[in-house]
């Protein structure tokens, strides 16, 4: 992963970046697949994500778009057997 992608937003909006956003998930740093699964899972559903850290990675999305984010990683098999940790602890209560 660049420093770019490290540290900037995706998804074509900065919104994920912004005040109202919530970190949703957590990887491992070193695990380069877990992250582009995570960030193409999102990217193909339109959500715009941020990814900061260094030896553990967290992606924040926008507030209203947490919980449809949480969902489509849940759901990806291709993460199957890979560290990742759901960040449900953040989301705002229905």
């Amino acid at each position: 992963m660049s420093e770019a992608e490290q540290n900037g937003s995706k998804g074509g909006d900065d919104a994920a970046a912004g005040s109202d956003s919530i970190r949703i998930v957590a990887f491992d740093g070193s695990d380069q697949t877990a992250g582009k699964l995570i960030e193409s899972t999102l990217s193909e559903r339109q959500i715009a994500y941020s990814v900061e850290g260094s030896v553990v990675y967290t992606v924040s999305v926008a507030r209203r778009d947490a919980r449809r984010a949480l969902e489509a990683i849940k759901n990806c098999s291709a993460l199957q057997g890979r560290w990742y940790k759901i960040l449900e602890g953040e989301l705002p209560q229905e």
